[in-house]
């Protein structure tokens, strides 16, 4: 099976923080689009730190990563995450 897409809601409480993970395999990117809750989020993975929320963003979850939500007004921060088949896994899966 060449492809796979698998999408999660998830909502943090104000002054929130998701402590250092890794994804167990680098088979698959994160896409994550904040749909409340962008201009207060910093997340981190590996080595630099994204504060720009605005657009999705793309990264590898086998990367050491955290997330910041530090939002004032106590509101959720709201965001819809995909889970999308690294494309040189498939690029290697199509060339055997």
């Amino acid at each position: 099976r060449t492809t796979r897409v698998c999408a999660v809601y998830l909502d943090f409480l104000a002054r929130s923080h998701r402590d250092i993970r890794c994804a167990p395999t680098n088979k698959y990117l994160r896409v994550e689009l904040v749909l409340h809750g962008a201009h207060t989020s910093v997340l981190r993975v590996a080595h630099t730190i994204i504060h720009d929320f605005q657009h999705p963003r793309i990264y590898d979850p086998s990367f050491e990563h955290e997330l910041w939500f530090d939002d004032s007004d106590k509101s959720a921060r709201i965001a819809l995450v995909l889970e999308i088949l690294h494309p040189e896994i498939l690029l290697n899966d199509s060339s055997s």
